[in-house]
């Protein structure tokens, strides 16, 4: 079944939209084609653990508060070469003697000494709850004011501060000296971070961002709720490009994609994919491109496309096809355009569309429709427009939209072009994904994370959305083809699009 497109007047998108679920008075029109099915082989591209949310192109760190009061003068001097064929274990701290060192992280003083004793003289352990030690050693040995060696414990560490006692981070620990073998050397705080396993780890990276000093690609510490990746968030991903390329991550099944149609002369190349939507089973999906062409794989059925209903005569020249949306059992789906016109076929129902609010009066303004998912029931859907406002339809709830903040003053008057939309597994929630990697929760869809908290200085643009199978997570695609996971979601793998031209245009999760 479809529905004709509305032409209609410039909308107005702040307020919550919900019609009542009917269709259009347009015969009723069986679709019948021919099902491209192609499965094939395709190479899977190898995970990356290092391409995972805060490791990213960027050196091991922790994230801490500077140690010592004031800052300090300092240089990655880690393995630097040391007496007797040692390596430096981590970065020496320079500042004035009877400085305060500060504890980097919450956690449980695990050693103490204020005996003038070995290479690391005076000195204390904090132990996080992850298992992490940071060490501060040749702390200060000398009463105030002199240089005599000979400080009593008042003048090394604050009351206190002993074995098993807690601190919380930026409370003061005790002061930095040169005891140990920096007698005759700068006053300096000697600091370290020993990994649970009992390794060094290079404190330079924690240092800098604790500074707000750029690392990499890394301008700040990540602060995103904490990643839960787990093996419930679903079996795997599918990762789209513009050409029509299928990139699967996880335990998800490859069946095709354009280009294999394209090398095997059964399409014309040039074909711009906009959207990948899998079916109920996950052994097949729809491939839609800017056109409204549909092309199906594995276990997908065709049941009708735009330029057929163009040839037909049965729409006037719809505009640029942005998204498709199946069916809950996958005997038919929706095709949204840019004009938010909205096309149903085999079982899926008509529940209004954008064109058909403008036309009887109830929007103003035209902006861009970039999304549309369904209801559970699959008796309604959402569509979202490029600005952030988001229309309810059939028994699709309204949570909420960006514009209807942005009217409240809850964002800013700008905010970055929405690019993506998922809904919650009960239908009561939604996510909205800007360009910028912005992400806006409503109903009950939780926040776990987005780009801008990463603390990346910059990323690709985001293309897409895609939900966790328990709705504790989602994964953001970059138009760069690098994937990030969130909350629960496991980062599993992530495109190369480097080629001249090429780039991301979606993501699907089986979920």
């Amino acid at each position: 079944m479809y529905t004709p497109y509305l032409p209609g007047v410039m909308v107005r998108n702040l307020s919550p939209f919900r019609t009542a679920s009917r269709r259009v008075l347009v015969p009723l029109i069986a679709l019948v084609a021919a099902c491209l099915t192609l499965p094939g082989l395709q190479p899977r591209a190898e995970a990356d653990l290092a391409e995972s949310v805060g490791r990213i192109d960027e050196p091991g760190h922790r994230r801490v508060v500077f140690p010592v009061i004031g800052g300090a003068s300092y240089s990655n001097d880690w393995h630097a070469a040391r007496s007797g064929g040692r390596l430096h274990l981590g970065n020496d701290l320079l500042a004035g003697k009877h400085t305060e060192v500060v504890a980097a992280t919450d956690g449980v003083i695990s050693f103490v000494r204020v005996a003038d004793e070995g290479l690391s003289g005076r000195m204390v352990t904090v132990k996080d709850a992850e298992g992490w030690s940071y060490r501060y050693i040749h702390l200060n040995n000398d009463t105030p004011g002199t240089d005599d060696g000979a400080a009593h414990r008042g003048h090394t560490l604050m009351p206190g501060i002993d074995v098993g006692a807690r601190v919380k981070q930026g409370q003061v620990l005790g002061w930095l000296g040169d005891s140990g073998n920096a007698e005759g050397t700068s006053p300096h705080l000697h600091f370290e971070i020993v990994t649970p396993e009992g390794q060094n780890m290079n404190p330079f990276a924690s240092l800098q961002l604790a500074q707000g000093k750029r690392v990499g690609n890394l301008c700040r510490f990540n602060d995103n709720p904490p990643a839960t990746p787990s093996v419930a968030s679903g079996p795997g991903y599918r990762s789209l490009d513009v050409n029509g390329g299928v990139f699967t991550f996880g335990d998800v099944g490859y069946y095709g994609s354009v280009p294999q149609l394209i090398g095997q002369g059964l399409v014309r190349a040039g074909v711009r994919a906009v959207a990948l939507e899998p079916t109920p089973s996950g052994k097949g999906y729809w491939l839609v491109d800017d056109r409204g062409g549909v092309f199906t794989f594995g276990d997908a059925t065709f049941f009708g496309s735009l330029p057929q209903l163009q040839a037909q005569g049965l729409v006037p020249g719809a505009g640029r096809a942005v998204a498709v949306e199946a069916t809950r059992v996958g005997m038919g789906y929706w095709l949204i355009d840019e004009f938010g016109g909205v096309y149903s076929f085999g079982d899926a129902g008509y529940f209004g569309s954008l064109p058909e609010l403008r036309a009887a009066g109830r929007v103003a303004g035209a902006p861009r429709a970039v999304a549309i998912e369904s209801t559970p029931s699959g008796k309604g859907y959402w569509v979202v427009d490029v600005n952030g406002g988001v229309y309810a339809f059939g028994d699709a709830g309204y949570a909420g939209s960006v514009t209807e903040l942005r009217a409240a003053g809850a964002i800013g008057p700008a905010p970055s072009p929405i690019v993506g939309l998922a809904v919650t597994k009960s239908g009561r929630g939604y996510w909205l994904v800007d360009k910028v990697g912005g992400l806006y929760t409503f109903g009950d869809a939780g926040y776990h994370g987005s780009m801008l908290g990463t603390g990346l200085c910059q990323w690709a643009e985001p293309v897409g959305i895609a939900p966790t199978a328990t709705g504790a997570g989602y994964w953001v695609q970059l138009a760069d083809g690098r994937t990030f996971g969130f909350g629960d979601a496991r980062y599993l793998g992530g495109i190369d699009v480097a080629a001249p031209g090429v780039r991301a245009a979606g993501i699907a999760s089986s979920s």
